[in-house]
């Protein structure tokens, strides 16, 4: 490879990955700054960029250093447009909000299902607002702003439901601002998920907008929400326990919303929130699905990308296209085309292109705790997971006995597996479930163990249960009291035994500059997996 196309190497490629995260997380630090003053960042970025352009090909031409000059230039370049990325979408929001704060009289469609809110007085649903409507008439919006809209419950005779079209008008903001420092900031757990606002109304009606026409990226995401529904409505009519039924909507469909605040301790207490957390897991299986369909059906292997990254979008859609999700598929899917493009996969690679993707579409991802334990377990399996394996390979028994010795061998080698994928996942995520969570659990190391083949089972026989309902009920009713109840009741109890407290340490939620003796523990943990010398020559 030529020096001078340097930039291109995996080491430039993560490097420019890790300084556009930063300058993310440094315009998230100043994007209240930024909105408070007029702040034409575009142009001053323009007048940088075409400043550092002359700098570097007087420097190209005079000093004959280009592949130096050359990845200077692109690093800065990364972070003006990291930082500048923040500034527009943060631009975006507040425009936004003068828009509604206004109280006018909009229309618009909902695109989540009514949930009622905590007092019960109100119905809360996703929408999307398309017009403005004035007395010249229905004012489109340049693109559609998205909003949580609570309707009160006098005002209407029914609960709205998705798809429908509305008109109303917000009569005030929610207040969401945090009462003190420290406290929950509604306004960017909205950002987070790309809401611009949220309002209540009295005047919710239903009306018809005729000249709607979705977008594509729309249109799939209510196609997400039809087999959304249809999952959802397949487990309610099924004989299953309230929290047999709310297991199975999270491994699904990453909905714990059914939880009880008991399952909900138990699974995020016992270290296995992940299991109803759509990620990476998930997707897996469901490519394993694909896989093995399409090859009954001979289908070169070098088409599957065909079909399975479609498919693995359709997933994420019905998921609601959550950051874990979205960073498993598009993983997935890189991995899948550096198949068909006979290039060499790199997993570290992959997860910072997915990252940047991911940030850029909304920079406010980044303070997501989604976001942030889904990636960080995420790197924590590429870094320790194989030095960890190959340290308990000792482990993997290969009995004399030919009866036993492919069961055994097969069976300590998953132990082993599941071992090494907790315990790198742990090592990634420990400093963030202290920070967030005020504790360190390790119930899950075991735990995994057990659940892994059960999640496995409720994820792929639950969605295929779904088909049959409705198909065939009386079959499905059969499939989910004989095998995925029992299932169902075996994870929820592994969850409750290991969330007792002796698989947990308290943490004292540590503070942004113990994150440096984190990163130095880590690496320090990763000299002492890495094999000496002397190790691999014996």
């Amino acid at each position: 490879m030529s020096t001078n196309y340097a930039i291109l190497n995996k080491r430039y490629f993560l490097l420019g990955a890790i300084i556009y995260v930063i300058a993310t997380y440094i315009g998230l630090k100043f994007d209240t700054y930024l909105s408070k003053h007029s702040l034409n960042i575009y142009i001053y970025s323009l007048y940088y960029i075409i400043g550092l352009t002359v700098v570097s090909g007087i420097s190209y031409f005079f000093l004959h250093k280009s592949s130096q000059i050359l990845n200077i230039y692109l690093i800065v370049l990364i972070f003006v447009i990291g930082f500048a990325r923040v500034y527009s979408v943060c631009s975006y929001h507040n425009k936004n909000n003068k828009v509604i704060n206004e109280n006018p009289t909009v229309s618009g469609i909902v695109t989540s299902e009514p949930k009622l809110s905590s007092s019960g007085q109100s119905y809360v649903v996703n929408t999307d607002i398309l017009y403005l409507n004035t007395n010249d008439g229905n004012i489109p919006l340049d693109k559609p702003i998205r909003a949580v809209t609570y309707i009160s419950k006098d005002s209407v005779s029914s609960p709205p439901s998705f798809g429908d079209t509305f008109n109303c008008t917000y009569r005030y903001e929610l207040n969401m601002k945090p009462s003190f420092k420290g406290a929950f900031d509604y306004s960017r757990y909205l950002r987070q998920n790309k809401i611009c606002y949220s309002g209540y109304t009295y005047n919710y009606n239903e009306t018809d907008i005729p000249d709607y026409k979705p977008s594509p990226f729309r249109q799939l995401c209510n196609f997400g929400y039809k087999l959304r529904f249809a999952v959802k409505s397949s487990v309610e009519n099924h004989i299953y326990n309230e929290n047999e039924a709310a297991l199975l909507n999270g491994i699904l469909l990453g909905d714990v919303s059914g939880f009880s605040d008991k399952l909900y301790e138990s699974y995020t207490d016992s270290g296995l929130i992940h299991v109803a957390s759509v990620s990476g897991m998930h997707t897996s299986y469901i490519f394993l699905v694909i896989s093995i369909i399409l090859t009954l059906l001979r289908i070169p292997k070098r088409s599957f990308v065909l079909f399975a990254i479609p498919v693995l979008i359709i997933f994420a859609a019905v998921a609601l296209f959550t950051p874990s999700v979205n960073r498993a598929v598009i993983m997935l899917s890189i991995m899948l085309l550096s198949y068909v493009f006979k290039r060499q996969h790199d997993s570290l690679t992959a997860l910072a292109f997915s990252a940047v993707v991911i940030i850029f579409n909304n920079p406010y991802c980044l303070e997501s705790y989604s976001f942030i334990l889904s990636f960080s377990a995420t790197l924590g399996l590429l870094i320790y997971a194989a030095p960890i394996q190959k340290r308990l390979s000792f482990a993997v028994l290969s009995p004399k006995n030919r009866l036993l010795n492919k069961p055994i061998a097969y069976l300590s080698s998953y132990v082993v597996n599941s071992v090494s994928l907790s315990l790198s996942g742990l090592i990634g995520i420990s400093y963030f479930t202290a920070k967030f969570f005020g504790r360190i659990t390790f119930g899950g190391i075991i735990g995994n163990i057990l659940i892994y083949p059960a999640v496995a089972l409720i994820l792929i026989l639950g969605f295929i249960n779904s088909f049959i309902f409705h198909i065939c009920k009386p079959l499905s009713d059969i499939i989910a009291v004989f095998v995925l109840n029992p299932t169902l009741k075996f994870t929820n109890c592994i969850a409750e035994f290991f969330s007792k407290d002796i698989f947990s340490v308290n943490a004292l939620y540590p503070n942004a500059v113990f994150f440096i003796f984190y990163i130095v523990i880590c690496y320090i943990i990763y000299l002492l997996l890495i094999p000496s010398k002397n190790d691999t020559e014996k």
